[in-house]
């Protein structure tokens, strides 16, 4: 795979040695080359004829990139001449993940179920990143920069997990219930890093039909859940953003975990309103310090203390007409949040919204929207953002042809973030999903007919979403 990211950002904000207030400007230019393998094995055995099965899964996956980071920032300080600084980053990472799951799920009855089994992943994560300044521009003379360069991150992460599930029904009412437990360890190669833990997840879902075709339902669920941080976050990196602002890693992360709560109504099979609870500890977040006498502001994950979110969700799938439908998710949450660095409390709104329009001579439009309120958590604000999606399609030989032409993120609104603490204020301005253009053409070869496959499943899901 191949990939370019042309991005740029703007801050002002007070210096502490001159009391001058800076304007600083970057732009950004990241090529970046890489490639994935990924292999999956299925052994499905048939135990019985309730239809207990055995199932053995092995996971294999491996990611390997090369980057190319260009900056160029300008610096205006007060009245003075702006001054231009230019820097280079090479960096090359590399991931594998091995996984190997095994469960048995026994049929009691035609009601009744137990699933339990074992998973054992093991992971392997390489990151380097060299940096490089120069005061002119092209032809660069770059210089290495000992002080930025960091020595690389070389670690293995290896899991252990057992679960147990028991699921049954009676008449109108369904139980889903289960434990899992894990034990994890981590070990820096380059030392300095070592963490084992052993935790506990339980979760439940209990749901009551409320007629007997089961289109209303009440479902109460609860479950307790751990959050790795991705690969990417625990390298140990600094990437200079500006000469005020550097983004910098944390091998020390540890997992975040929260407690999830919800009672949902469907009715009509397809509209849902939900009461929702999540209280989460060890908080992953990205946050901003100062060091004394410096002008520096430093971006970095870190655990904060806890974080606790109660509100209502809802989804509402409409069919106006034959030639119109339309798709309605909102989500408002109360989130608390506590940290060391600063408490916040904010109300927060999500909406996605979804329409389809079926035109003549098999002509579709579709519109994507999505909007989000400000988010305030801890030292950090995000302002209110949002943007749409549009696309046109024609389907064609009998509707196994599709073309499709359409256009991503079209009002290109830059994300908005203010953060406030002990000695600092700054206002950011990043381009962070530019306007794309696509463009695509799909053929089914099997459209209209009936057929079965058999499908693979993967064991490392979880493990994939990292890297």
């Amino acid at each position: 795979d191949m990939s370019r990211t042309i991005a740029d950002s703007r801050q002002q904000f007070p210096t502490l040695a001159t009391n001058n207030t800076v304007d600083n400007k970057s732009d950004y230019e990241n090529y970046g080359n890489g490639g994935s393998l990924s292999a999956t094995l299925n052994y499905i055995a048939k135990l019985d004829t309730l239809g207990s099965t055995f199932k053995l899964i092995a996971d294999y996956s491996h990611s390997d990139s090369d980057s190319h980071y260009l900056e160029s920032n300008e610096a205006t300080v007060g009245t003075l001449a702006p001054v231009t600084e230019y820097r280079r980053l090479l960096g090359d990472s590399e991931f594998n993940i091995y996984a190997l799951t095994a469960n048995v799920e026994k049929k009691l009855s035609p009601r009744s179920s137990v699933r339990y089994g074992g998973k054992f992943s093991y992971n392997t994560v390489f990151d380097r990143m060299d940096y490089y300044n120069s005061t002119v521009g092209e032809p660069y003379d770059w210089v290495f920069d000992d002080n930025m360069t960091n020595p690389p991150t070389d670690y293995n992460e290896s899991v252990g997990a057992l679960y147990f599930i028991y699921n049954n029904s009676w008449k109108r009412l369904s139980l889903s219930a289960g434990l899992r437990g894990e034990y994890t360890w981590l070990e820096n190669k380059n030392g300095g890093v070592k963490q084992n833990y052993f935790d506990l997840f339980p979760n439940a879902t209990l749901s009551y039909a409320l007629n007997d075709r089961s289109s209303n339902m009440l479902i109460a669920q609860y479950s307790r859940n751990i959050y790795r941080p991705s690969f990417s976050v625990l390298n140990n990196y600094q990437v200079r953003i500006s000469e005020y602002t550097t983004v910098i890693g944390n091998p020390n992360l540890t997992p975040q975990y929260s407690s999830n709560l919800s009672l949902t109504y469907v009715l009509n099979y397809k509209y849902t309103f939900s009461l929702v609870g999540q209280f989460v500890r060890d908080v992953i977040q990205q946050q901003m310090f100062t060091q004394p006498d410096s002008d520096v502001i430093y971006y970095q994950h870190v655990n904060s203390a806890e974080q606790n979110s109660y509100g209502v969700a809802m989804s509402l799938p409409f069919e106006v007409t034959k030639w119109f439908s339309f798709n309605y998710d909102l989500q408002m949450l109360q989130m608390d949040t506590k940290s060391e660095l600063a408490n916040s409390s904010c109300l927060y709104t999500s909406m996605d919204a979804n329409m389809n329009f079926t035109l003549p001579r098999n002509f579709f439009f579709e519109v994507d929207g999505w909007w989000m309120s400000k988010v305030e958590i801890g030292t950090l604000m995000q302002l209110p953002m949002g943007d749409f999606d549009v696309a046109i399609k024609k389907r064609l030989k009998n509707n196994k042809m599709t073309l499709s032409l359409g256009v991503d993120n079209l009002l290109n609104n830059p994300g908005r973030i203010r953060s406030q603490g002990e000695g600092f204020k700054e206002s950011l301005h990043q381009m962070n999903q530019p306007r794309i253009v696509r463009a695509s053409v799909n053929y089914n070869f099997n459209a209209g007919k009936k057929f079965t496959r058999r499908t693979v499943e993967t064991g490392a899901a979880e493990e994939k979403s990292r890297m």
